[in-house]
C-alpha cells in the first residue's frame, strides 16, 4: 500500500542565487511531484528554479524546471516522474538550484517534494 508524503527541499528568503542542500531519496519513494511556492518576489526580480538530481552527489543534472517568474509571486506543480519506475535507485539525491537576477534580487522560496512511499 502506498501513502503520499512530502519533504521540504528549501524554505527560505533569498537575496541571491542559491543551491540547496542535497536530500537523499529512499528506494521506496516513487512518483515524485515537486511544488514551488514563491512569494515576496520583488518587482524587479527574475526568478528561476530547477530541481536537480545526482547518482553520486557530485555530478548534477536538471530533473524538473519551474516556469520563470518575473516580479510576481507564483505556485506551480511539476510531475517529472509520475507513473514511472524511476526512483531513488537511479536518482539517489535531489536538490534545488535557484537563480535570481535583476536590480533587486528578493524572493521567498518554498519547494516541497511529494512522493508515494510504497510498503
Amino acid at each position: 500500500m502506498a501513502s503520499v508524503r512530502g519533504r521540504k527541499l528549501t524554505s527560505e528568503a533569498q537575496t541571491a542565487s542559491a543551491v540547496g542542500a542535497a536530500v537523499e531519496l529512499m528506494e521506496d519513494e516513487h512518483d515524485l511531484v515537486f511544488e514551488l511556492i514563491a512569494s515576496a518576489v520583488h518587482a524587479s526580480t527574475t526568478f528561476d528554479c530547477d530541481v536537480e538530481h545526482s547518482g553520486d552527489n557530485t555530478n548534477w543534472y536538471t530533473l524538473a524546471s519551474f516556469s520563470q517568474l518575473v516580479g510576481v509571486n507564483g505556485t506551480e506543480l511539476v510531475y517529472p516522474l509520475r507513473n514511472t519506475d524511476q526512483t531513488a535507485a537511479t536518482l539517489k539525491y535531489i536538490r534545488t538550484n535557484t537563480t535570481l537576477a535583476g536590480a533587486t534580487q528578493e524572493a521567498t522560496v518554498n519547494v516541497t517534494c511529494y512522493y508515494d512511499k510504497r510498503d
